[in-house]
């Protein structure tokens, strides 16, 4: 049971939606998703989902019907658990990943929703100590050393 606040399309549209993206859509009092097709209004706007205490939930972006920009995700207590950039419905670009606590647990670029380039984690409760890992399509690429120009370029948001 959560509460879902959204800004909608003017006017319902269709026009040639991508097969391979999830679309979000309402109709009928529902906020739906559907891959490759949508029906009514799509999303467009900024998007909350509320807990039942009304506490936020999700909030981020949708174009057109599809994911975009920063999204922010919440346990009931209000602690940031996930940070993540969407490109046109899919995951791409910076995200972080928090403990429990809400301490920064790992940091990086996704691509289509993989691992790619180099991620940092934390040692728990440590925001100090670093591993650094390079990842290719969601493959830790264990022979291939962090260069330091690597560790800058993610330090800086690159």
């Amino acid at each position: 049971g959560s509460f879902q606040v959204a800004e909608l399309a003017d006017k319902e549209e269709v026009e040639k939606a991508q097969t391979d993206k999830h679309y979000y859509w309402y109709q009928a009092d529902n906020i739906r998703h559907t891959q490759g097709a949508y029906k009514g209004k799509v999303l467009h706007g900024t998007y909350q989902e509320l807990y039942p205490d009304k506490s936020l939930k999700v909030l981020g972006v949708f174009y057109r019907g599809l994911k975009s920009g920063q999204w922010r995700y919440m346990e009931p207590n209000g602690i940031l658990r996930r940070v993540s950039t969407w490109y046109l419905g899919e995951e791409n670009g910076p995200y972080e990943l928090y403990s429990e606590q809400g301490a920064l647990k790992e940091k990086g670029r996704l691509l289509r929703g993989l691992k790619e380039g180099v991620i940092i984690q934390y040692a728990p409760q440590d925001s100090v100590k670093k591993t650094f890992t390079k990842y290719k399509h969601n493959e830790a690429l264990t022979e291939e050393k962090v260069s330091w120009f690597d560790k800058v370029k993610l330090s800086l948001g690159f």
